[in-house]
């Protein structure tokens, strides 16, 4: 594999005295037994890059991009451990993952030593690619597409080691070389490597959204990871009568939300609506909801469950607030 070859040779070169970087590729009957063991037929370009290594050596460590490269046993015991864990995984991008468990077609090769890996997946979502790298964080369930491709993730480190994002740090005394990403760790710095939003600080909020997110605001922005966890959202009617307004503009920004309540009467406009295309269930009980704006709600979308009532009484039950 051209990338994988390109990388190999740009480390060697500046790590030249160390012997002990890579293992020895492994046998094809070795990568069949993990085909037969999982269910799953292995890409190409898996099989080339374990043909040529089998994980990072001792001299070396943290080989993707801060990750240890896993050697093939490992991976197996990864992937079976995946399968019985308690995941319930949220698609940064909506489509693009499938949520929930751990798929049977997600190939770990890729580990912190933490709990958190990046892994080939041969079972995206509908937007997503066959065989793009996403990570799974032991610390979120919220799971990232870094790369399109293995072949695209190698370049993206080599890309590292020229820019200087990705550092090696060795030692004189020691004999291991480690490679460390520029934020301490990749997955610190995974909203602006995704291109999740212009900012990976946040977005400003103020009146009812600064009140909404007031115990999760820094420096008066909600942060980008937070606003990609909410899976749900009610807008209460006494929370926001002690705001002239309330706009839905932000919801544009909860890119897994998939079930939304309004009873708030002072929405500025239900256009943003228009715009989330992972909303499945919608209860609008806002005095503001006029019949025109039904036409927002005929557009294609995703919407599976709609309920319009002017309620007064607002329960509680099943929701989640701050």
């Amino acid at each position: 594999m051209e990338a994988f070859t390109r990388l190999v040779s740009s480390l060697k070169e500046r790590i030249p005295d160390n012997e002990a970087l890579f293992n020895p590729g492994v046998e094809e009957s070795e990568l069949d037994q993990l085909e037969r063991a999982t269910g799953i037929t292995l890409p190409e370009e898996f099989r080339l890059l374990y043909r040529s290594h089998n994980g990072e050596g001792e001299g070396l460590s943290g080989f993707l991009a801060g990750f240890g490269f896993m050697k093939l046993e490992a991976v197996l015991g990864e992937w079976k451990a995946l399968q019985q864990a308690a995941y319930s995984i949220v698609s940064n991008k909506p489509g693009e993952i499938r949520e929930g468990a751990c798929q049977k077609g997600w190939i770990p090769f890729g580990d912190d030593g933490g709990g958190s890996f990046l892994v080939m997946d041969l079972a995206p979502g509908p937007e997503g690619s066959y065989g793009q790298i996403i990570t799974i964080d032991h610390d979120s369930d919220i799971s990232y597409v870094i790369a399109g491709s293995l072949s695209e993730f190698l370049a993206f480190i080599e890309k590292g080691l020229l820019s200087g994002d990705l550092s090696i740090s060795q030692e004189e005394d020691e004999d291991i070389a480690v490679l460390l990403w520029k934020e301490g760790h990749l997955l610190d710095d995974v909203l602006a490597l995704t291109g999740t939003a212009a900012s990976a600080d946040g977005i400003e909020v103020d009146g009812f959204w600064a009140d909404f997110f007031r115990h999760d605001l820094t420096d008066g922005k909600v942060p980008l990871q937070i606003l990609a966890s909410m899976k749900m959202v009610f807008i209460k009617r006494d929370a926001s009568e002690k705001f002239d307004k309330v706009p839905l503009d932000l919801l544009k920004h909860m890119v897994n939300l998939k079930e939304l309540i309004i009873h708030a009467n002072n929405i500025t406009s239900f256009g943003p609506l228009r715009e989330i295309p992972s909303l499945a269930k919608l209860v609008i009980g806002s005095a503001a909801f006029a019949e025109a704006d039904l036409n927002l709600l005929a557009e294609p979308g995703t919407i599976k469950q709609l309920t319009l009532t002017s309620r007064e009484a607002e329960s509680t039950a099943d929701t989640q607030s701050p």
